[in-house]
């Protein structure tokens, strides 16, 4: 199954987004990507048509490397990630283009109850 894609319209920009696993931002002023968040996976710049980053972990998951994965389009990265309880949010900043973010939690997520007889 495909990871599912949320669009959100954010014409204020700089808009800033935070990773829902980990509370992190993605991006962050001093240092623009945040590549101390394990849960970001990858960052696409609509406005330029480009990764602006792509982390081990995704490289990983898609056994691919870092040359080949920037080739894939973003609009079919997502039928390519099977991750569960991932995300990649979708953010259209008007004049910048829309935004990618990809995000995966660490663990598989538990359930919050238990089915009686469990």
């Amino acid at each position: 199954m495909a990871m599912p894609v949320v669009s959100i319209r954010y014409e204020n920009p700089p808009a800033y987004i935070y990773s829902p696993f980990s509370g992190l931002p993605a991006v962050t002023e001093e240092d623009g990507e945040n590549k101390d968040d394990p849960t970001l996976l990858f960052t696409w710049v609509g406005n330029a048509g480009v990764y602006g980053y792509i982390s081990l972990r995704l490289q990983d998951l898609l056994d691919q490397n870092l040359e080949d994965i920037e080739d894939i389009n973003i609009d079919d990265l997502p039928s390519l990630l099977n991750i569960d309880g991932g995300l990649i949010l979708a953010v259209d900043e008007g004049f910048n283009g829309v935004n990618y973010y990809g995000f995966a939690p660490l663990t598989k997520p538990t359930p919050i109850m238990k089915r009686r007889g469990e």
